[in-house]
């Protein structure tokens, strides 16, 4: 089954390609093999073999093709417990399981036409909106992959989904509209990193003698639950910046409770539709550059400190924005501190979260010996709960084509935070690529 959808995405990619094979084609691999272990437990979270394949076609003068397809194999099944639990991906979108080990994934598939002042890129992409690092402000258009929290790169742990992403550049502005049919959602595996904190998951009252879980099934795949992002972009003397507006489902359930008065409860998982308003922009000034976000969510939903109130959910409006400066002073080096805010609406019951609710981040990236060595080091705190995550990693450049990383991750603070739910889990890395 699984392999006969996976061909029916492709064909329709061979036939136009015919004429491209005899065209220009190019191929890039990548097979990296990637360890963390964690500290606490004593055991291996991940031991994973991937293959990553990449071509790029140019099938004419204004159109063009990319594929990405990915392969892998993880020894240890840690960061998913249940790993063909997929059922929030769309039926187009969703990765081939074979067995607990093994996935193949079409990571991205799409055609790129120019013409004139207009742009089309058809098919299964990523499309960022952002600015900040590490946390999303407006970069909300792909669902995310949780597995590993946030210790991957934003470009790893997105999804991509199939879009019809449009532009048009006036004489000072480029216009995008971008439609999402795909109504696939962010993947949270039952693993490692399974979300424990008030804030990400009910709190289940006292006296609760069972409790039972609908099946998540998702947004319901109508044409009339896509998703539209429309969002300007332009540049003025030195400052980028840009307005979007985004009808969305959200990414990530809600579990409401639901009590049977008899000590029994069960949860079920909903997604709403949302409204999203926000800006970018950025500047440089010397070494110094300046970079922002700000949203408008209308539909924003959150659990209430009484999981027997109602439903246990509000649903508030919520302001949030994310503030960065780099500084680039240092030789060879970079300096970033952030600073992120929600803000929500009023409301007349005790909500998990503080109605303003702040992080900080700072990240220091040198890099050494003509670049062949590269340390990183970030820090996120939330200054509500206290907790904190620690990323530090060093890169190694051993030849043209193969890449040495090390790293190790930590998190700190009250099991009822943001990265204090996790503190159990500290680990060490190691990962090797080989670029061809």
């Amino acid at each position: 089954m699984h392999g006969l959808r996976y061909v029916g995405i492709l064909v329709p990619l061979c036939l136009y390609g015919v004429e491209a094979l005899s065209a220009s084609v190019e191929y890039y691999g990548e097979v990296g093999f990637g360890t963390a272990y964690e500290l606490e437990a004593e055991e291996y979270q991940k031991r994973q073999l991937t293959l990553d394949n990449k071509w790029y076609a140019s099938l004419s003068e204004n159109v063009s093709g990319v594929a990405i397809v990915r392969a892998s194999y993880d020894w240890d099944t840690r960061l998913y417990n249940d790993p063909e639990d997929i059922s929030t991906y769309s039926a187009a979108s969703s990765p081939y399981y074979s067995g607990e080990h093994a996935v193949a994934d079409l990571r991205e598939l799409y055609l790129d036409w120019f013409g004139g002042r207009s742009g089309i890129r058809l098919g299964k992409q990523q499309v960022v909106f952002g600015e900040t690092d590490g946390i999303r402000v407006v970069d909300v258009l792909n669902p995310l992959d949780y597995s590993e929290f946030l210790l991957r790169d934003f470009e790893e742990m997105r999804i991509p989904t199939w879009m019809f992403n449009y532009r048009y550049r006036f004489d000072d502005f480029v216009a995008q509209v971008v439609v999402v049919p795909d109504v696939t959602t962010s993947h949270i595996p039952n693993g490692r990193y399974l979300p424990t904190s008030p804030r990400y998951a009910p709190s289940i009252a006292e006296g609760t003698t069972s409790v039972d879980f609908a099946d998540d099934d998702g947004v319901g795949g109508k044409l009339d639950n896509a998703d539209v992002a429309i969002r300007i972009r332009g540049s003025a003397g030195g400052r980028d910046f840009s307005l979007l507006a985004i009808r969305q489902y959200n990414k990530e359930p809600v579990w409401k409770s639901a009590y049977d008065g008899a000590g029994g409860l069960l949860l079920q998982p909903e997604y709403y539709r949302r409204t999203v308003l926000g800006a970018t922009y950025s500047e440089s000034f010397g070494s110094i550059v300046l970079r922002a976000e700000a949203a408008y969510s209308s539909n924003q939903a959150f659990y209430r400190s009484d999981p027997t109130s109602g439903d246990g959910v509000s649903f508030l409006s919520q302001y949030s924005y994310g503030l960065a400066v780099d500084w680039y002073g240092l030789r060879n080096a970079t300096v970033t501190a952030q600073l992120f805010q929600n803000v929500r609406d009023k409301v007349d019951v005790d909500l998990v979260v503080d109605r303003v609710d702040s992080t900080w981040s700072l990240g220091v990236n040198k890099t050494f010996y003509n670049a062949i060595y590269t340390a990183n080091l970030l820090y996120f705190e939330n200054s509500n709960d206290g907790d904190a995550m620690l990323r530090a990693s060093l890169d190694w450049d051993l030849y043209d084509r193969t890449t040495l990383s090390a790293g190790y991750d930590a998190f700190s603070g009250t099991q009822n935070g943001m990265f204090g739910q996790y503190r159990d889990t500290d680990r060490v890395s190691l990962e090797l690529k080989y670029s061809f």
